[in-house]
């Protein structure tokens, strides 16, 4: 019986890692979302912090906000963080052995640390908002460099090509969509927020599947013995 080396074994955790961390994360945000009442809530004019307030409270513009089921999307902010901060440890060997792959893996811990601050303090009640927008700015920033950088990383691998074009073009749309929630039509803001995070949960699934296809040639890079060539 062929056993499967321990590198590949981690590998593959990581993969599956990235696949569970952007699915887990949409289902936590449409369970919190359908548990609004009277299906109040709208993915075109709320964001996606709306629906992590617990209990009623009131922002600064003086709207009251209560999300019931704000654990469901609490949850899939730690639970994200969590798991691309296990792939990041997972592949630390590759991203430290380049100047841009070390820039990715202190951006991955950067986004990991700003989810978990933007599920522990809320945007309302008011005093809460400063931590929240700094948690969500080093997440959704930190994470669409990050996946800019990778893009640019993975441009020199072979077989990686559109993978490598994917994460460039989304990481530019990400970021430019996060510039625009502070200074584009606030009534379409929902929608904004939403193209500055999901191409990056997006990201993680086709990153996860690609390393999960590509899990023994990446082993074989996160070797000691290896030079890391392929991503230098």
């Amino acid at each position: 019986m062929t056993r499967t080396p321990a590198s590949n074994t981690s590998t593959i955790i990581a993969g599956v890692a990235l696949i569970a961390a952007g699915i887990l994360f949409i289902i936590g945000e449409a369970v919190a979302a359908a548990g609004w009442p009277d299906d109040s809530y709208s993915y075109i004019t709320n964001v996606i912090s709306d629906l992590g307030v617990s209990s009623p409270a009131e922002t600064n513009e003086g709207i009251w906000i209560h999300s019931p089921a704000a654990w469901a999307i609490n949850s899939g902010w730690v639970i994200n963080g969590a798991l691309t901060l296990v792939a990041a440890i997972v592949f630390r060997r590759i991203l430290r052995a380049s100047r841009t792959g070390s820039w990715v893996f202190g951006l991955a811990i950067a986004y990991s640390a700003g989810l978990c601050v933007v599920a522990t303090f809320h945007n309302a009640p008011a005093w809460m908002l400063p931590y929240h927008a700094i948690g969500a700015m080093v997440g959704m920033g930190g994470g669409n460099i990050a996946m800019f950088l990778t893009g640019l990383l993975l441009r020199k691998a072979k077989g990686y090509s559109l993978t490598s074009l994917y994460f460039t073009v989304a990481g530019i749309f990400g970021f430019s969509c996060l510039i625009l929630t502070f200074v584009g039509p606030q009534d379409y803001v929902g929608l904004i927020e939403r193209g500055a995070a999901y191409p990056f949960l997006i990201a993680q699934v086709v990153g996860g599947a690609v390393i999960c296809r590509n899990a023994t040639q990446l082993s074989v890079l996160r070797s000691p013995r290896s030079t890391v060539s392929a991503l230098d």
